[in-house]
Parts: C-alpha cells; sequence; structure tokens
C-alpha cells in the first residue's frame, strides 16, 4: 500500500489529482507567481512530472504571458497565484481572452472562507473575481474529506475541455499548508474510510503506476489511478458551434444572406482576425472561386500575400470608399471579426451602402458586429463555412449564362467593374508610395521594413495604436504571408511583450515585437521575461516621445483640451533599460540603421532591444501626405 502520507495533508492531495488531471488533459503550462497561500499547488507541480513552471514576479506580465501562450496553442496555461490582490492583476488579461476567445486558466489560492470579511491579513472575496469575463468559475470548498474526489475530478475535467476563453478555479487553503513534518517529528495523517468515496481509494492505492517525481511530497498512486481508469470521470467534447450538414436541408431555411453569396455577381471577400486553428487558404481560395476582390486585415496574417486575384490593400484612406461604391459590391464574406479599420466600419457597412448585405463567418461567439449589419452569422470555422457554401448556394461547376443574354451582360460588367477597381487601387498605392519620403523614418517605413525583412517562418507581433494601424495600411512587396499576432480583443496598452514572449515560447520559434513607447513603459519588467525566453525575443520599440495617434484624432482641433494631456510627451530612452535586465541594445534614427540593426539582430538569433528614434512632427507630416493623395479630380 502506498505512503499513508498520501492521505495525511488534504491540501496536497487536492492540488496534485487537479494538476495530474489537467496534466492528462493535455494542459501542462503553469505560470506561477510566487506567494504563500498557493505553495500547496507549487508542491503539486514540483513532485507532477512532465509540467513545465515559468516563474513570472508579477502577475500581469505572468497573464498575458499565459495569454500568448494561449494564443500559440490554443490550449490553455495555468496561471497561479497567492490571494489577495495578487489574482486582481489577471484581471487586464483576462478580459482580453475572453473577448478574443483565448484558453486561460486562472488558478487563485485562497483564504478560507472563516477569514473572508473579517479583516484577515492579504484577504479579499475572490469568489466571481472575474464577473462575466470568464466561461465558467469553479468556488471550491477548502480540501475536505466531505467532499468526494470524484465529484472534485469531474469539474477539474469539465474546466480543462473549455478551450474559447478563461475560466477560474478558486481554492482556500486551511494551514498548516504543507505536510512539513511538525516538531513532535510526525506528520499529518488521515484515514482513506473519511471520504465519501474512501472504499474506491483504499483499492486504488496499490496503483503501481506513478506520476510523481522524487520529491517529499506525499505519494498520489491513488490520484494516478482516479485520472487514469477508464473512464477516470465524465469526459467533456469541445463544440464550436454546429457544424450544418446542409446538403439534405430545406432550401427555406438557407439565409437570404447565403443566397446572394451564391448568386451574386459582384462581392468582397474580407478576412479578419482568425481563431487557432482556422485555414486562411480556405478564405483565398473562396475569393478566387467566386472571382472577387479580397480585404486582408492585418491580423489575419494574408496582406500581401494573395495571388490570383485583386486584393483591396487598405480601407483607412478616403479614396478607397469611393473606389469600392463605384464597384458597387451585392454582398460582403466577412471571414473572422475585429477588424483593425475603422474605415471598414463607418464607410463600407454604413448607410453609404444601404442594399448591401454582410455574410459573417467565424467561430466566435455572440455579437461580434460593432457596425450592426451583419445579416447572417455562421458560427463556424472559415473552413467550415466554405464547406457548407458550397453544399448550399454555390454552383458544383461553373454555371452558363443564361440564353436571353441578361445574366451574360450582368457577368461582364462585374468583370469591367472589378478590372478598374484593380487599376485604381494600384494607382492609389503607386501615389501613396510616391508621397512617402524613403530616407526617413515614420510608421509606414518602419512596417514596410519589418515586412521585408521578416523571416517568412516567424511570427510579428504587433502593439496597438499607431504601430498596429501602420502594418495594417503596409502593402508588402514581398508576396509572402505573415503570421501577426496582437491583442486586439480589447486593445488594451499594457502586457503586449509579456503577450509576445508567451507565444514564442509555445510557437518554439523566434518573434519580433514591434511595440510603442508607451506599451513598452506600461510592460517593461516583461523584459525581464525577454532576457529568460526560452527562444529570441526582438523587442523593437518605436519611440516618437509619447501616444501620438491623439494627435491625428478630433482631440487634436479641440482647444479646450491641452495637448499633452493626451499625447502624454516624455523625453526618455530605453538603453538603460537594456542594460538593467541584461539586453543587447540596438538604436535607429534613419531608415538604413534600422535595416542594417534588424538585420544584425537576426543574424546573432539572440533576444535583444532595438530601440527606433522617431520624430513626431515629421511622421505627422507623412501621415497628412499620404492621406491627401487623390486619384479622383
Amino acid at each position: 500500500m502506498a505512503d499513508n502520507r498520501l492521505l495525511g495533508h488534504l491540501n496536497t492531495l487536492w492540488t496534485t489529482l487537479i494538476v495530474s488531471t489537467l496534466f492528462k488533459s493535455g494542459i501542462d503550462t503553469y505560470f506561477v507567481s510566487p506567494g504563500n497561500r498557493n505553495t500547496p499547488v507549487m508542491a503539486a507541480l514540483g513532485a507532477v512530472s512532465g509540467v513545465r513552471v515559468r516563474m513570472c514576479i508579477d502577475e500581469r506580465a505572468g497573464a498575458y504571458r499565459a495569454l500568448g501562450h494561449g494564443r500559440a496553442a490554443g490550449v490553455p496555461g495555468v496561471l497561479v497565484c497567492t490571494s489577495g490582490t495578487a489574482g486582481a492583476n489577471y484581471y487586464p488579461a483576462i478580459i482580453e481572452a475572453y473577448r478574443d476567445e483565448i484558453p486561460v486558466i486562472a488558478w487563485s489560492a485562497d483564504r478560507p472562507p472563516e477569514l473572508v470579511g473579517s479583516d484577515a491579513n492579504q484577504t479579499i472575496y475572490q469568489e466571481g473575481l472575474y464577473g462575466r469575463y470568464v466561461r465558467k468559475s469553479l468556488n471550491l470548498p477548502c480540501p475536505s474529506t466531505d467532499y468526494p474526489l470524484r465529484a472534485l475530478l469531474v469539474r477539474i475535467r469539465e474546466l480543462s475541455s473549455i478551450r474559447n476563453g478563461p475560466v477560474h478555479i478558486n481554492l482556500p487553503f486551511r494551514e498548516p499548508l504543507l505536510p512539513v513534518e511538525e516538531e513532535s517529528g510526525g506528520t499529518a495523517s488521515s484515514r482513506t474510510e473519511q471520504f465519501p468515496d474512501g472504499d474506491a481509494i483504499t483499492a486504488l492505492l496499490d496503483d503501481p503506476v506513478p506520476v510523481v517525481a522524487n520529491s517529499p511530497m506525499p505519494s498520489t498512486a491513488a490520484g494516478d489511478a482516479f485520472v487514469t481508469q477508464s473512464p477516470p470521470s465524465t469526459v467533456f467534447t469541445t463544440r464550436f458551434g454546429d457544424f450544418l450538414d446542409i446538403n439534405t436541408a430545406d432550401s427555406a431555411l438557407i439565409h437570404p444572406a447565403m443566397q446572394c453569396t451564391g448568386r451574386a455577381e459582384r462581392g468582397i471577400v474580407v478576412a479578419g482576425r482568425l481563431n487557432h486553428g482556422e485555414d486562411p487558404a480556405a478564405i483565398t481560395g473562396f475569393a478566387r472561386r467566386m472571382g472577387w476582390p479580397l480585404y486582408c486585415d492585418i491580423a489575419s496574417g494574408l496582406k500581401g500575400a494573395f495571388s490570383g486575384g485583386v486584393e483591396i490593400p487598405f480601407f483607412d484612406h478616403p479614396e478607397v470608399p469611393a473606389i469600392v461604391k463605384e464597384y458597387n459590391p451585392e454582398i460582403i464574406v466577412q471571414f473572422g471579426t475585429g477588424l483593425v479599420s475603422k474605415s471598414y466600419y463607418e464607410t463600407l457597412l454604413s448607410d453609404s451602402f444601404p442594399d448591401i448585405r454582410l455574410l459573417q463567418i467565424t467561430p466566435r461567439e455572440g455579437i461580434r458586429d460593432p457596425a450592426n449589419r451583419v445579416d447572417c452569422k455562421l458560427t463556424m470555422t472559415a473552413q467550415q463555412g466554405v464547406v457548407v457554401l458550397e453544399n448550399t448556394v454555390l454552383p458544383r461547376e461553373n454555371k452558363q449564362p443564361d440564353s436571353s443574354g441578361f445574366e451574360k451582360a450582368t457577368v461582364q460588367d462585374g468583370k469591367k467593374r472589378l478590372s478598374r477597381m484593380a487599376g485604381q487601387l494600384d494607382a492609389l498605392v503607386k501615389a501613396i508610395r510616391r508621397n512617402t519620403p524613403k530616407d526617413a523614418l515614420s510608421h509606414p517605413v518602419i512596417a514596410d521594413i519589418f515586412c521585408e525583412l521578416l523571416p517568412g517562418n516567424e511570427a510579428l507581433f504587433t502593439g496597438n495604436s499607431l504601430v498596429i494601424r501602420a502594418f495594417d495600411q503596409a502593402v508588402p512587396a514581398s508576396g509572402k504571408a505573415m503570421r501577426v499576432v496582437s491583442n486586439r480583443g480589447v486593445s488594451g496598452i499594457e502586457g503586449n511583450l509579456a503577450t509576445a514572449v508567451g507565444y514564442a515560447e509555445k510557437d518554439g520559434k523566434r518573434i519580433t515585437a514591434v511595440l510603442g513607447d508607451l506599451s513598452l513603459l506600461h510592460d517593461l519588467n516583461s523584459l525581464m521575461l525577454v532576457q529568460g525566453a526560452d527562444v529570441p525575443v526582438v523587442a523593437a520599440v518605436i519611440n516618437n516621445s509619447g501616444g501620438r495617434i491623439f494627435e491625428r484624432l478630433p482631440v487634436a482641433r479641440f482647444s479646450g483640451i491641452p495637448g499633452e494631456w493626451v499625447t502624454t510627451p516624455h523625453e526618455l530612452g530605453f538603453e538603460s533599460s537594456a542594460r538593467q535586465f541584461g539586453l543587447p541594445y540596438w538604436h535607429a534614427e534613419t531608415p538604413d540603421e534600422l535595416r542594417r540593426a534588424y538585420e544584425a539582430i537576426l543574424k546573432e538569433n539572440r533576444s535583444a532591444l532595438l530601440e527606433i528614434r522617431l520624430s513626431p512632427e515629421a511622421d505627422l507630416e507623412v501621415f497628412h501626405r499620404r492621406r491627401n493623395v487623390r486619384i479622383y479630380p
């Protein structure tokens, strides 16, 4: 029989069973912030073989690191923290994970209920800490023999099956927290028959298969048996919406927006931010089959890589809505959500196009429609959506125009409009490039250089605000697809660098993170994560001395608010920060310097901090020059 200490300490028994159950569900990475109340969890992590522990001194950065892990893996990492305000530091990343449906498990240790509300130290009301921003919360009691272990495992397995957003486990612990030997020389002990399912535990204690490494922890053979028996507990499957077999469906049930997709001659395919595992090739293949132009948001990873058709390079230019209006689309088929372009929502989906239909295809739940224009939403992946359309409304073969000639004329008109659109977009892009100085740094030039030099198998993380907009309006000349990662669920300024680190560690490849200066200042201690990351992380910071996006917004024309209140100007540099965290430092003030520095960093293949100094006045002038380009008289 296994060492009776297995049941000698309830805290470590429960935590070991939970860690083992999560491990057997494919969840093996933990982001742990040190504390005392969560030491029973740390003891289990030190005992269970196969788990990976990443220490995070700052809970906020740790949460974003776990968010990046979830983005890369499609499987949650587990955040572990002590009681009190520690878990509150997870909140921004939890909100981002909820909005973008990224799997994360937040496991907070808590004080026992008799201390909550008693003015005890480091104690707050932790139940329901994240409100509506988690898919599910599990508020457990203190480990007790009155709570069946099978019930515990069923609930942990249920939470481990949720892959479309964050979940929260709150587990209070009573002291003594760990099975340390007491002054008498003994250890706390408990008998298996004290459990409601104690007979089963007794029978399982002789299970020979261990799941723990050599450790001062009690043996957990019984716990292993609980999670390896067949079946160990209820099995939960993930459901990403209904995959509709419409081959046999009543045609009357097919939404008019879907029917319009099948008969329209002029449509636009839009690729927004896609979920983990979605296939961008399904979108490009669909656009080519339909013969429609494709607009690619930067987060789709398809920008500049669409061949065999017309690509709309960007929407945030005053000329583009006029060009699209002349094309006169009948239908938009939008894959994914959360487009960066504000103009897409405010012009193409505005009253200027009252008759256009919008079919949205995304596995993300809920309303994903800021313009309130979606006619029909198919809650499924891009691949599934294309199959559904093929099985319902798209012709099996290329259809022939009817004999009356009307349909033939309509087809020809659509082709002429598309050809004219392609010519106008090409003329606009060339005119914008002519009006972008190549001998001085600006956001467009910086984006072009990174798009050109980024290795094809590596990811690009973009900060929010001006940075991601610069990449969204770039027209990459390389023709290669880029994996672009960003926190665009709620577009917060904090945690961006930590997210990039977490993504790269799980992806196993170097990542380049291009951030604004204020974003890095909000996440400065994550340079420690960069320095200690398993793979190289290139942290490139565009230092334009403040939050300069506000100089391009209506607030800049309002005299009642001083400019420095919104732009928060500063004179800080980041060389000393690189030195403090032991990172190689590079500096660039011209396009040639940026190109040489980034190429050198890639060649050295190690983490580094690259500071790009940018004149905000010159950058703003380039913005206005590009925006004032006109191809229409």
